[in-house]
């Protein structure tokens, strides 16, 4: 369970699925460090669940991005639609 969220987390075999799309959605290669966690939102305004995808890249900021679902409510079409983000061309 989350913080103030009453919900079980989600299973490993689902967030690797989800790692799996954000893989094919960015062209990331298979060893590229990355994090795909389901995270209680307490900002005003935020769903009270929220997906947080990251790539921890040495030397450099880790890169995230949202989706403002939990990770069940996640879609392949969700993932591949988000743009790949720029700074993943940055070199440190």
């Amino acid at each position: 369970m989350f913080i103030g969220v009453d919900r079980p987390r989600p299973s490993y075999a689902r967030l690797q699925e989800v790692k799996a799309w954000v893989r094919e959605a960015w062209g990331l290669p298979d060893d590229a460090p990355l994090m795909v966690s389901e995270l209680a939102c307490s900002e005003p305004g935020c769903p009270p669940v929220e997906t947080v995808i990251a790539v921890l890249r040495p030397k450099l900021k880790p890169v995230q991005r949202k989706l403002f679902s939990p990770v069940d409510a996640i879609e392949r079409a969700h993932v591949l639609a988000l743009p790949r983000p720029p700074e993943l061309d940055e070199v440190g």
